[in-house]
């Protein structure tokens, strides 16, 4: 910890210690339960009179480890609850994606729980007598009577259809054990592979070019690369704003070693992550085919002693797709409407305050 660091939290101790446990006021509480998680999460010794006062401010609370709903990051936070409601969220100094930290989303699971509009009983269509009517109204029932009818209509639609008339539609939040009971719900139980979560849905496009590329549907790499890399491409992602947990992990890295780290952040606008950028390009959009062509070229033209030739051996298979996608899949006659010369050949320029590069397609 930085010695500026260390002077504000014993700075925040000693005026804390100045205040009894007995009036121990709201804001003071908070002070002491920040400069309690600060200090534990540096693993600095924390003064006795400190933690009596943040125990006697939790008292009757009971800490108990969840998992932030809010984004699919993974971060692990501490749920403190008081007479069944909860009172606290604060990050889990043992969780490995966030170590301790949150985000403010994830400061406000909370306020979701004891929303306004949010719903506390089943809402059912039913008629005017009160039955289950597709193009009925919403009106409150009981949950018992919710289930019986779930049950009913379920069974209607797999006794007609089968295993492949039904289907569940589950979430990109799902823990592990979630995703797990409800995939063998879904399989073993009702013989059916109908079952799909949000994140397919959203990723539905990246998976394929995860499957093409590198044989698995899913990113390679993990989160513990970002302490580990010295160049960080953010591309078409805004994660200052989107993902702030990851994005202190990459700020720490990139502040750690500056002169070695190098960040580069490519978009279509201009967002907070580019405050820490060493190059930020902004592009057209449906462009950016052209600055990978212009990076793959430019390694393997200009700088071939930077590629892993064994790895590319042995592990890489080159093929040609049906699609000319760098010719933009599109009909001759319609290319040359669009400014592409016979022999295919366009240009593209693109401009940043510190790149700048001309790419010929179809060379």
């Amino acid at each position: 910890m930085k010695e500026q660091e260390k002077k504000n939290l014993n700075q925040s101790n000693e005026s804390l210690s100045n205040v009894s446990t007995i009036d121990l006021s709201r804001r003071d509480f908070l002070k002491a339960s920040a400069v309690v998680a600060a200090a534990m999460s540096v693993g600095m010794n924390i003064p006795e009179e400190l933690v009596q006062k943040a125990e006697a401010g939790e008292k009757g609370w009971r800490w108990d480890k969840a998992v932030c709903r809010f984004c699919g990051t993974g971060c692990g936070i501490m749920i403190a609850v008081k007479n069944d409601r909860i009172v606290a969220v604060k990050g889990d100094p043992k969780a490995p994606v966030n170590k301790g930290l949150n985000c403010i989303k994830g400061y406000f699971t909370a306020k979701i729980m004891y929303g306004a509009d949010r719903l506390t009983k089943p809402l059912l269509r039913v008629n005017e007598k009160g039955e289950f009517d597709k193009r009925g109204k919403f009106k409150p029932v009981s949950w018992k009577k919710a289930y019986e009818v779930m049950a009913q209509q379920f069974k209607k639609a797999y006794n007609e259809l089968g295993p492949e008339g039904v289907a569940i539609f589950g979430s990109g939040q799902y823990t592990i054990m979630e995703g797990y009971a409800a995939a063998k719900l879904m399989k073993a139980g009702f013989r059916s592979n109908n079952i799909d979560p949000n994140a397919r849905h959203c990723m539905a496009s990246a998976v394929v070019g995860f499957i093409q590329t590198y044989g698995i549907d899913e990113p390679p790499g993990c989160y513990d690369d970002i302490e580990l890399t010295d160049t960080i491409f953010v591309w078409g992602s805004n994660m200052a704003e989107m993902h702030p947990i990851l994005w202190a992990r990459v700020t720490d890295r990139k502040l750690s070693d500056p002169d070695r780290v190098k960040v580069v952040v490519l978009s279509t606008f201009r967002h907070r992550t580019m405050d820490l950028a060493d190059i930020d390009i902004v592009f057209r959009p449906q462009t950016d085919l052209a600055i990978m062509n212009y990076i793959a070229r430019e390694i393997v033209y200009n700088h071939p002693e930077a590629i892993d030739w064994d790895f590319v051996k042995n592990h890489c298979v080159f093929t040609t797709g049906p699609m000319d996608t760098g010719y933009g899949m599109r009909h001759p006659n319609e290319a040359k409407k669009l400014g592409y010369s016979a022999n295919g050949k366009k240009s593209f320029r693109f401009r940043s305050s510190s790149f700048k590069c001309l790419w010929l397609q179809k060379r």
